[in-house]
């Protein structure tokens, strides 16, 4: 469960957040819904750790997300955002980069895992081989997908993660994220996904204007 309690955030004191209140549930699927610059991609970082309330708090299944936390509390969600970024060498290297970490070297996948996550995104198992540098935006998105999914987490905060997709390709990320296991917060205006969302909270310079439920408010 993620629990945003009154949270507001500064920057240069211009406040960005202010009083962020809201409760994701486990395997919900939640959309921040708003414009460009109301604040949805400020809520996912300040989740991560990337903003420091000054008042508030955020919790991840009871536990405080604050400076002696935020490691823990990166090791149980997965993120990914609009812009991939992949690193160098080959789409092998690519996928196994957050395995070089202490925290996840227990999770370290074979070669057959590594196919098999590049083939639930749509993606080739000969992509392995392939340099990073050449291939295209939609498929450098799939592969952060893969990537993410190879992580074994069932929390991930996601950044308009289909924007950069083809209708096919959208399809297959967001049939993957349909799975009961997930719990989602996600930034996004895609009617795919939106579809799948079960909660849309509406973000209007840096407050909750409105959560709902109604699917049909969201997708015309």
């Amino acid at each position: 469960m993620i629990q945003f309690e009154n949270i507001t955030v500064k920057e240069a004191d211009k406040t960005i957040l202010r009083n962020i209140t809201f409760t994701v549930t486990d395997n919900e699927k939640v959309v921040l819904y708003g414009r460009s610059g109301s604040g949805k991609t400020t809520i996912l970082r300040t989740l991560l750790g990337g903003h420091r309330p000054v008042e508030g708090q955020i919790r991840l299944n009871g536990q405080l997300v604050d400076k002696h936390s935020i490691g823990s509390i990166r090791k149980q969600i997965a993120y990914i955002g609009q812009e991939p970024v992949l690193g160098d060498g080959t789409i092998r290297d690519v996928l196994l980069l957050p395995f070089r970490f202490k925290a996840n070297a227990m999770h370290h996948p074979d070669n057959s895992k590594l196919s098999l996550a590049l083939e639930r995104v749509g993606l080739p198992a000969s992509l392995l081989h392939t340099d990073s540098a050449t291939v295209s935006g939609g498929e450098k998105q799939r592969v952060v997908v893969a990537r993410a999914l190879l992580l074994n987490k069932n929390v991930f905060c996601i950044d308009e993660a289909t924007s950069a997709l083809d209708i096919a390709s959208a399809e297959i990320i967001i049939s993957l994220f349909r799975d009961k296991q997930f719990t989602i917060l996600s930034v996004s205006h895609d009617p795919r996904w939106l579809a799948i969302a079960e909660k849309f909270i509406t973000i209007d310079n840096g407050i909750v204007k409105e959560i709902s439920t109604d699917r049909s408010k969201f997708i015309h």
